[in-house]
């Protein structure tokens, strides 16, 4: 769990909940234990999973930090195409 995901789910239980933030959000309680379950693993969706790495796509070329650079015999690169040259260059940068 990161620090972000625990502050957003804990926002939204207190939203839910009607819990002002300086009363502490019980984590034993079963009601926040299976909401906690269920976000969990919508967070681990494949779904979820896609959309992280699309966003993860978009800041790497975004900031203008990379080039990908088409080849005469993919240009046009797009859709799966374009991902996978993204993905290669990531994978460069590590």
């Amino acid at each position: 769990m990161t620090d972000n995901q625990r502050a957003a789910f804990e926002a939204e239980m207190r939203k839910d909940l009607g819990m002002p933030e300086y009363v502490e959000l019980n984590w034993e309680a079963d009601y926040v234990a299976t909401a906690w379950k269920y976000y969990q693993a919508a967070l681990a969706s494949p779904e979820a999973q896609a959309l992280r790495k699309d966003a993860e796509r978009y800041r790497f070329i975004r900031p203008g930090d990379a080039t990908v650079w088409c080849s005469s015999g993919d240009y046009p690169m797009e859709n799966e195409n374009l991902d996978a040259a993204i993905d290669a260059a990531m994978e460069e940068q590590k």
